[in-house]
């Protein structure tokens, strides 16, 4: 799983996901989930569902400030040849901003 965390001059926390998608088919499997492709199983709303338990889970143990209240989920993970990755496998936080302007927007409206 990758990960960003967003909420520098916003007014709550939020972050950009990329599933780990082997352990994420696994699970769709084992809770009949029909498995298309990462592209699609992403806006799947039992599978955001699961997401959104897991991340209540971590926010139980942070202050409100710290808190991630949405998110969102991405089907391509970030790698050094597509540019959002550093060579140290850091996300280069800049080019995953401009990636995903539209839909953190979105997540502020």
């Amino acid at each position: 799983m990758q990960g960003l965390v967003i909420g520098f001059s916003r007014p709550f926390v939020s972050a950009l996901i990329v599933p780990n998608f082997d352990l994420l088919e696994e699970w769709c499997h084992d809770n009949d989930i029909h498995w298309t492709s990462a592209q699609y199983i992403v806006h799947n709303i039992k599978v955001r569902e699961k997401f959104e338990q897991e991340l209540s889970k971590i926010n139980e143990t942070l202050t409100n400030y710290k808190q991630i209240r949405k998110f969102i989920l991405c089907h391509e993970e970030w790698t050094v040849e597509n540019k959002l990755l550093t060579a140290t496998q850091k996300p280069i936080r800049k080019s995953l901003l401009a990636l995903f302007e539209k839909d953190i927007n979105k997540l502020y409206l």
